[in-house]
């Protein structure tokens, strides 16, 4: 029977056959070697640029679709050699659109809201090259992630039917 994979294994033999076992394992030698070769990055931004038509009641965190605050954050890093050590990478909704616009740092899983162009130098400087997260813009525990943040919008309940005299 033929191989699907004919890609060299790290030590140079090609990877034959379909076991799921000989895969694993020659995936692991690439992984290994990934990480050799390829740096991770010592801290991820995740900005949100998920849009929604305007007066949507969740909120939009880049209505114009430019990947503003994105670029800049690209920029700004470059700026300060941290270019291949931080990664700012534009996401889809982060789910917290409350607080828009918002964005999230990796591993540190802080997350801000209500971010705008003139904190990018503030959170770089702060959070990313000090270690120090910027507080007046953090989001609250108790809203990430939770159907009990006090900013969502609450859905309309129907109103009770009519009843007759």
């Amino acid at each position: 029977m033929s191989s699907c994979y004919s890609r060299l294994d790290a030590d140079g033999s090609k990877l034959r056959g379909h076991e799921p076992s000989s895969f694993a394992f020659s995936a692991q030698k690439l992984q290994i070697l990934y990480i050799v070769w390829m740096a991770k990055f010592e801290k991820h931004i995740f900005i949100c640029g998920n849009q929604r038509p305007v007066g949507h009641p969740r909120g939009c965190c880049d209505p114009g679709g430019a990947a503003g605050l994105q670029k800049l954050f690209k920029q700004k890093l470059a700026e300060r050699g941290l270019k291949g050590k931080v990664r700012a990478n534009q996401s889809g909704c982060l789910d917290q659109c409350e607080h828009g616009p918002n964005l999230v740092v990796y591993p540190d899983a802080i997350w801000y809201g209500g971010v705008a162009a003139a904190d990018v130098d503030e959170i770089i400087d702060s959070h990313i090259i000090s270690g120090k997260p910027v507080e007046r813009l953090m989001l609250s525990d108790s809203c990430i992630n939770t159907p009990n943040c006090e900013h969502k919008p609450r859905p309309l309940l129907p109103a009770p039917a009519l009843r007759g005299k």
